[in-house]
């Protein structure tokens, strides 16, 4: 029977169409994240009463603390109060990413609740002073007009909120206290807010945070100074353990630390851009498309949005190259989804060779390895499989095929048997047989459509064979309508892992495939059961075959490791774990050592990137050091651009080398200078990249200490 007209009476058996030529068909979705960087919420930190000097400690600790962890807050400027000193602390602050907004010029209260004196009112006949004249203060002062507005004593009014508006201000905080912001938040100038009040306390300053990650929502707490003569101050220890808190929710991807524009501004940009995508087969391409338009203008905008491209079986090799217009985005990119960080008023996204399946040098460290049959099995799915011949012929005709399926399953079994998964495609099922006694076995195979079976010698795939395969159908359990669907006697060992690959083509009908196999002495065929079914192999071990250490070595840090594998003769990639929760390479080493010379200020957490003898990619156990900076050393300013001061006092007039490091740890600066009551001026105008550094300063008497320093260019 020729396969053009099995297919036919298949098809009029199963009482289904006859169908010709599939259309493929490639589904990408796209979406927002609801918070940046797919955190799962958003805090901001408000401190009150800016320029005041009862909040000193806002510019003395607060800014510093915060800025060491990676966290931004905005400071409400009372305007009146405000002098040349406070403006050049406010620009100090911004230049580190807080935000500065608008407290008022006099904070006198909008109306008189009872305990407001009539005399510290003000009315709508105060507000070209009030609110007018203090943003253009700020303005003026600061260099930056405020967006946001901060009510003394936490008193609004409509006229109050409509003059904003005017103004062009994107929100305000005068909603209710203690209640979280949900995701969905609409109404910008009815903000709520958490309070630190006079009997706060660590446990309550947190709890906004956890509160904000529970719900996925926003939490904006509103504080005054820190150890100061302000009301409910904050004290250093408290302060300094909030701010720790907060890094370990950002490092963890809990928290995107934002000031209160940033927030808006990314909910603004979600509101009014509708997202949609594209898939161009030809060209190979996703274009991510915007319509709507913005409710504000786009200047304003502080931050851009993380939109999720999730591929949906799309597997396109090839590098990826983002464009929007003629800037090139940064992406980042699973076997699943591309994401990327982009303003959507600018247009839209083009995406060429999406998809990129290597996920190195950011692969997440794959599962422990175990020792024991789990009852999986690995899938690949070729979808739309054109066919020309009715046979597995097409499938390997393919030119996805092996390399690049449509998707990638993990296949879960009671026992070695797959029913219908549609029509016109191929699947790759592999992973591994562990026979249960020692003895010789026989296999047999039955499905629809053709089936083929391949079983290593051993674990390699490399050393594979055909034991059994045939063309056509059969019905379920016969094992008795072709010749090739039972193997010879093969051999086996108890416990030992043996690589299996089974190829499977599924037409039009009811697909499926069973594998069984005959026992040593057994007199009949048994379904292959999932304790004798794996995905992975005890030949790659249950403990890393690399173990790494690390210790502090004056001002840097010292990695070494020892190597169970003797042929292992590739480098070893070096990872750092970065604040977004993602591992970057610090470098490479073809020795068993290695010196981190820029490590963050903190907790570093490194591990080894490295292919094993089966040619997978391996990492190492993580190690984890806490690295904490000479807080003697002083640099200004940080950021810096062309120069940078350095207080070398405590060096006693004593020789100094001055240390400049990239991120790899690779040195790009070093100069020999006297230390001073003077500070030195470290030239940096031929640093040409923007970026983080660490500055390092030796003395000849073994003194020595760090700082980070990021450079923009």
């Amino acid at each position: 029977m020729n396969n053009h007209y099995r297919c036919l009476i298949k098809a009029a058996l199963c009482g289904l169409p006859f169908l010709a030529n599939p259309v493929q068909a490639q589904t990408p979705t796209v979406s927002y994240a609801n918070w940046k960087d797919n955190a799962k919420a958003a805090y901001t930190i408000i401190h009150d009463d800016f320029g005041d000097v009862s909040t000193v400690g806002i510019e003395n600790y607060a800014d510093t603390i915060a800025y060491n962890r990676g966290v931004k807050f905005c400071f409400g400027a009372i305007t009146s109060v405000c002098d040349a000193s406070d403006w050049a602390n406010a620009r100090r602050l911004m230049s580190h990413g807080h935000e500065v907004i608008n407290h008022s010029h006099s904070h006198r209260c909008a109306y008189q609740p009872g305990w407001c004196l009539p005399t510290n009112l003000y009315t709508t006949a105060d507000f070209p002073l009030e609110l007018d004249g203090s943003t253009t203060l700020i303005e003026q002062g600061a260099g930056a007009r405020p967006r946001f507005y901060i009510h003394p004593y936490d008193l609004s009014t409509t006229q109050v909120l409509d003059r904003l508006r005017s103004l062009g201000y994107l929100g305000a905080r005068s909603g209710t206290q203690a209640i979280l912001n949900q995701a969905d938040f609409k109404d910008f100038f009815n903000m709520n807010f958490f309070v630190h009040d006079p009997t706060s306390n660590l446990t309550l300053l947190n709890q906004a945070v956890q509160s904000a990650v529970a719900a996925g929502g926003y939490a904006m707490r509103e504080v005054h100074g820190v150890a100061d003569a302000s009301w409910g101050a904050v004290s250093v220890a408290d302060y300094r353990a909030h701010m720790d808190f907060v890094k370990q929710q950002i490092s963890a991807g809990n928290i995107w630390s934002a000031t209160a524009s940033e927030a808006i501004t990314y909910k603004i940009q979600r509101d009014a851009y509708v997202p949609a995508v594209v898939y161009d087969a030809t060209a190979k391409t996703l274009t991510v498309k915007f319509t709507g338009a913005a409710a504000t203008n786009t200047a304003l905008f502080k931050t851009p949005v993380t939109i999720n491209i999730n591929l949906n079986g799309l597997t396109l090799a090839g590098n990826l190259t983002v464009k929007q217009g003629t800037e090139t985005l940064t992406a980042r990119a699973t076997t699943t989804q591309i994401t990327v960080n982009a303003y959507p008023h600018k247009g839209n996204i083009v995406i060429s060779a999406p998809n990129v399946v290597s996920c190195e040098p950011n692969c997440p460290p794959p599962p422990p390895t175990v020792c024991a049959a789990d009852g999986k099995l690995k899938a690949d799915i070729y979808k739309n499989v054109v066919l020309n011949h009715w046979t597995l012929a097409d499938l390997r005709a393919d030119a996805r095929f092996p390399a690049t399926p449509t998707v990638t399953e993990l296949l879960i079994f009671a026992k070695f048997s797959k029913g219908d998964a549609g029509d016109y495609y191929g699947e790759r099922v592999y992973g591994y047989i562990v026979p249960p006694t020692d003895g010789d076995y026989t296999f047999g195979i039955s499905g629809d459509d053709d089936v083929e079976l391949y079983l290593s010698t051993d674990d390699k795939p490399a050393n594979k064979r055909k034991i059994a395969g045939f063309e056509g159908f059969t019905t379920i359990n016969d094992l008795t309508k072709y010749a090739g669907q039972k193997s010879v006697k093969i051999a086996l060992k108890a416990k030992k892992f043996y690589y299996v690959e089974l190829l499977h083509l599924g037409t039009i009908g009811t697909n499926r495939y069973d594998v069984f196999w005959q026992l040593p002495g057994g007199a009949t065929f048994t379904a292959i059961s999932k304790a004798n079914i794996a995905s992975q192999t005890c030949a790659v071990g249950t403990q890393p075959l690399v173990r790494l250490n690390g210790t502090r070595a004056g001002e840097t840090v010292l990695l070494n490791w020892a190597s169970q594998q003797a042929d292992e003769n590739q480098p070893y990639a070096i990872e750092r774990l970065e604040s977004n929760g993602r591992y970057v390479e610090i470098g490479t080493s073809q020795n068993t050592d290695f010196q981190d010379n820029t490590p963050v200020n903190g907790i570093n957490i490194y591990r080894l990137r490295y292919r094993d003898a089966y040619g997978q990619m391996r990492h190492s156990a993580p190690v984890k050091l806490n690295f904490v900076e000479n807080p003697n050393l002083y640099v200004s300013p940080n950021p810096a651009q062309n120069q940078v001061s350095i207080d070398l006092r405590e060096w006693n007039q004593s020789a100094v080398t001055v240390y400049l490091y990239d991120v790899r740890g690779a040195e790009v600066q070093r100069v020999q200078t006297t230390a001073s009551d003077a500070p030195y001026l470290l030239d940096l105008s031929a640093i040409q990249q923007t970026g983080q550094y660490m500055l390092r300063v030796q003395g000849t008497n073994g003194q020595s200490a760090s700082k980070r320093l990021l450079i923009t260019k």
